[in-house]
């Protein structure tokens, strides 16, 4: 049997009933969304610390972008993460991809407290640059990088694209 023929419509009190118990009922609305940021270009990636503190990521995909990794402050502004100087790279001015965000397309932050950035380092979504894949932890309460695991092309061949990490604790799960 069709589930249309199932259906059959409420009577008149029935959906007055409805209709006046729904606001006692229904779910509570979450108080108004408050604007934290504004960007001109495109974001990938956003997380947020337990604190509070804001992370985002813009990739280059069709143009170089002003920071790739970047700390959202109270005003909106965007602060280079962890530092100007790992968001120094660009199409026009490439630097060593090991040590610099190359095309940031991911940005979380784990339970610990650390924040995780994967880097494809796939400009334009195109040819791979030797070195840069990779993938960073930062510790959140120093702001200093204490991990950077780098793929190799056999993990991150020319044509892949890495797109997102996450992190799954469990009690024998090692930091």
């Amino acid at each position: 049997m069709p589930l249309a023929a199932l259906a059959r419509p409420l009577p008149p009190i029935a959906l007055v009933a409805v209709l006046l118990l729904a606001p006692l009922t229904g779910p509570r609305a979450d108080p108004a969304l408050t604007r934290v940021a504004g960007f001109d270009g495109q974001v990938t990636g956003v997380a947020v610390a337990k604190n509070g503190r804001t992370f985002v990521n813009f990739p280059r995909w069709e143009k170089d972008v002003p920071v790739s990794v970047a700390e959202v402050m109270k005003d909106g502004a965007l602060k280079p993460y962890p530092d100007a100087g790992w968001n120094a790279w660009s199409n026009l001015k490439p630097l060593s991809t090991g040590d610099h965000w190359v095309c940031v397309q991911s940005v979380t932050v784990d339970p610990k407290g650390y924040l995780w950035v994967i880097d494809p380092a796939a400009p334009g979504n195109e040819f791979i640059k030797p070195g840069g894949p990779k993938l960073v932890k930062i510790d959140l309460a120093t702001d200093k990088i204490v991990k950077i695991i780098h793929f190799d092309p056999s993990v991150a061949p020319q044509g892949s694209y890495m797109t997102t990490c996450g992190s799954a604790r469990t009690a024998s799960t090692p930091t």
